[in-house]
Formats: C-alpha cells, structure tokens, sequence
C-alpha cells in the first residue's frame, strides 16, 4: 500500500473509516488450510509476539481489562448460566471472568498446543479440541467468539456462523468492527483484517447490544456484539 493510501486509512481509523482495503497475510500460510496445522504452529512459534498471551496481545490483562468488566456484567444482568468460549486460547485473562461471575465454563480452540497451556493455567478446567466450522457445538446459553473470525476467509467465517446456526445455543458474541465506511475483504485463515459483519458477505443484522473492545482512541472501532441465534440464522440463508 503507497504513503497516500496508508495515511487516509490512519486519518480514518479512529472514525471507522477505511477507503483502501488492506489485510495482514500470514507468512506460515504455506502449511495449507488445515486449521490444526496451521494455528499449532502459530501458538508453537509465539507468532503473534506476546510475552504473556500465545494466543496475542489482545488476550493480556491489559487489553482485555475493561473488556473483561463489562462481559462480567452483561452475565449477570442477562442471568447468564452456561457459556461455550471458543476459540477460548490459552484461557490468559477469561479467568477473571469465570470468577467474578460464578458461570459455567466450557471452552473449545482448534489448537491442541492452546489446549494444552490452558489447562496448565486451570488444571480441571472444560476445554476440548474444537473446530467452530464443523464440530457441533454442546448445550450452553452463549457462544463467546473474541477476536477470531478476522483471522478466517470468508467460507471459514461463513461455515463456523452457519455450524452455529444449527446449534441450541441461543445468543453469541462475536467480534466485529463496526464500519462507517469501508468493504469486508478475503483473506486466506490465519491473516488478519478489519471485519464488519453487518456487510458483505456475512449481512448480519444489527446486534443487539455491543460491548465495547478497543481501548485506544486511534484504533479501529471493535466491539463484541450479541446476537440471536435466530438473527444469525435467518440471515446467512
């Protein structure tokens, strides 16, 4: 991308607005599109850099401690029991969650390296092998989704909406940015973009509430939003 187009994206951002498409590749992309291989590999490597997270710099304490306070409170005011967090990581900072709240935990990630440090963390703890594209998803009142489906093409994105649409799961919360201006791009699973889901090709409808998830100004909006099942369901046909 030129000097011109980097800075009008910059000068934007911070208003939702993104008049040049742009996208973050994955250099391990040469694994193919084996979803075990490839986030295996990411977590082995440290990809995304964190010293305290494999699963990146936004699941630190930092980045996710506002966050992390208003998913607590969403909880309890809707009363809800039992949630599925996947892809849940390696459970760095959800834990606070699951204490403040009491819920019932339950959580799934594509990477058995994920796993294996999650479990470290909370030894007990209910967390499995799981593919948001075609595993079936167990009983629970939400599906948490953070900070994952910008990382998947838009047929991976599409199949882990439409896996759970088929699902007795009756809300989930899914990362999106909300965009003023701007247009959804493919990517091969693995990279990263700005995602809007209320565009082409997912159209979800508006959401029923959003919590807010970026805590710099200058950063793009993102917010984990709620959805009907039923919203999800009915817009994906």
């Amino acid at each position: 991308m030129n000097i011109v187009a980097r800075i009008a994206n910059r000068l934007g951002r911070r208003w939702g607005i993104r008049p040049f498409s742009w996208a973050a590749p994955c250099s391990l992309e040469e694994v193919g599109g084996d979803h075990l291989n490839l986030f295996d590999r990411i977590h082995d490597l440290n990809y995304w850099g964190s010293e305290e997270s494999v699963s990146g710099g936004g699941s630190t304490h930092g980045r996710t401690a506002e966050y992390a306070k208003l998913l607590s409170r969403l909880i309890e005011q809707r009363q809800i029991r039992s949630m599925f967090d996947a892809p849940c990581g390696d459970l760095n900072w959800i834990g606070n969650v699951i204490d403040a709240t009491g819920v019932s935990y339950s959580g799934g990630d594509v990477s058995e390296r994920a796993i294996d440090i999650a479990l470290q963390r909370r030894p007990g703890a209910d967390v499995r092998l799981f593919d948001i594209r075609h595993d079936a998803f167990p009983d629970a009142d939400i599906w948490h989704c953070r900070d994952c489906l910008f990382h998947l093409s838009f047929d991976d994105g599409l199949a882990a909406l439409r896996n759970f649409a088929n699902s007795k799961i009756d809300w989930a919360l899914i990362t999106t940015n909300t965009a003023r201006w701007m247009r959804n791009i493919d990517i091969a699973t693995g990279g990263w973009r700005v995602l809007d889901l209320e565009r082409a090709p997912f159209n979800l409808p508006s959401p029923e509430l959003r919590l807010k998830d970026y805590p710099e100004k200058t950063e793009f909006p993102r917010y984990v939003a709620l959805w009907r099942r039923e919203a999800i369901a009915a817009a994906l046909k």
